[in-house]
């Protein structure tokens, strides 16, 4: 297999792109596909490569810092307290337990005792079912 370099100048390699950035790069060739990372894409075969800007990557690492293997920061706990509890993965988890799981039981259960009850009845001995 034959290895494409990059053209001299401002790009860069995947390799030195995911070095400068501290992750992978399978990370840096993700982030090049989501358009978070300035790079161009160059036909190889009929296939793609990508080499990454080394601008794109001084200002990726300019706003969101070295990875460092970690993933970037999420929004920050105090904006969750504000969302309804509903609205939180918990909480619509405990509404459809509630609203779903309730009835079901109640049906179960129901299903279990009444046949035994209407049996009784039918013998006129309801008195013994209790």
């Amino acid at each position: 297999m034959r290895k494409i370099s990059p053209n001299p100048g401002d790009d860069l390699t995947v390799e030195e792109a995911a070095t400068a950035l501290g992750t992978s790069p399978q990370t840096v060739r993700k982030l090049l596909r989501n358009g978070e990372l300035s790079g161009r894409k160059q036909a190889w075969g009929s296939r793609f490569v990508w080499f990454p800007s080394r601008k794109g990557v001084d200002e990726f690492v300019s706003q969101n810092g070295r990875l460092e293997g970690q993933r970037r920061r999420i929004q920050p706990r105090a904006v969750l307290e504000h969302v309804p509890i509903w609205l939180r993965p918990r909480g619509r988890a405990t509404v459809m337990v509630v609203v779903l799981g309730l009835p079901l039981l109640l049906a179960y259960v129901l299903a279990q005792i009444l046949p035994d009850a209407l049996w009784f009845k039918e013998l006129g001995q309801t008195g013994v079912y209790r």
